[in-house]
């Protein structure tokens, strides 16, 4: 599997060699994370058994803004949307980025179980 790297961010962030290896990994972890959550879903779990996977993309996501030199912020992240059949909308989401405020779907096999709408 090949991952490609925006070169001018990697430059501009001035990421080391060993922070680019360790991204490459973290993408690739992330597509595995997302391979199975895939069958998670299919079996038809409670949402409460796949929040699991909204918690190990966090830790990849805070991983991932360490390697690329930014500071670590909840409020930026955005892959736990891009996880199959999630429901929440992603657009809303994006462009919610930053604000620290999410919007989740009742319905969502992933955050179906959130109380409040704000993280």
């Amino acid at each position: 599997m090949k991952i490609k790297l925006n070169k001018k961010l990697l430059k501009k962030q001035k990421v080391t060699d060993q922070q680019y290896k360790a991204l490459l990994n973290l993408y690739k972890l992330l597509i595995s994370v997302n391979k199975q959550a895939t069958k998670a879903v299919q079996n038809n779990p409670e949402p409460a058994s796949l929040k699991y996977f909204t918690e190990i993309i966090k830790i990849i996501e805070f991983q991932m803004q360490d390697n690329w030199n930014f500071e670590q912020n909840r409020s930026m992240h955005k892959y736990q949307f891009e996880l199959p059949k999630c429901t929440c909308p992603t657009s809303d989401n994006q462009h919610l980025r930053g604000t620290g405020q999410f919007w989740y779907n009742k319905s969502c096999p992933y955050h179906g179980t959130k109380k409040e709408i704000n993280e």
